[in-house]
C-alpha cells in the first residue's frame, strides 16, 4: 500500500494510477471535496455517508455494474461513523470485500 500527500494525487490526477480502493484521511474537507471533484470528471460518482450507509448498500453498489459502464466508484465520507455501524461479521468480512474490488 502506498502512501501520497492528497495534494499529489488532485496535481497528478491519473486514473490509471490510483488502486480500487484509495483512503484518504485528514480533516481538510476543502482538498477531499477537490479530489471528489476530479473523479466526477472521469466517473459516475456515488457519494456515501457513513453515518447512514450500511455494508449491504455498499456491497450492493459494487456488486452491480450499471448497463454500459465500465464498473462503479464510491465515495463514503466519514469513515469511523461507516465503521461504528458495522456487526462484528461485517467488520471481520469488509477486508476482504476491499481486496475483491476492482
Amino acid at each position: 500500500m502506498a502512501e501520497k500527500s492528497i495534494i499529489q494525487l488532485i496535481k497528478n490526477f491519473d486514473v490509471e494510477q490510483l488502486k480500487p480502493v484509495v483512503l484518504i484521511y485528514g480533516s481538510e474537507d476543502f482538498l477531499k471535496k477537490q479530489f471528489v471533484d476530479r473523479l466526477k470528471e472521469k466517473f459516475r460518482v456515488h457519494i456515501l455517508w457513513g453515518d447512514e450507509t450500511s455494508y449491504t448498500a455498499l456491497k450492493d453498489i459494487f456488486s452491480s455494474s450499471a448497463l454500459f459502464s465500465k464498473g462503479n466508484t464510491a465515495v463514503l465520507f466519514d469513515f469511523d461513523a461507516f465503521l461504528t455501524r458495522l456487526s462484528k461479521d461485517e467488520l471481520k468480512n469488509l477486508p476482504e470485500f476491499f481486496k475483491r474490488i476492482s
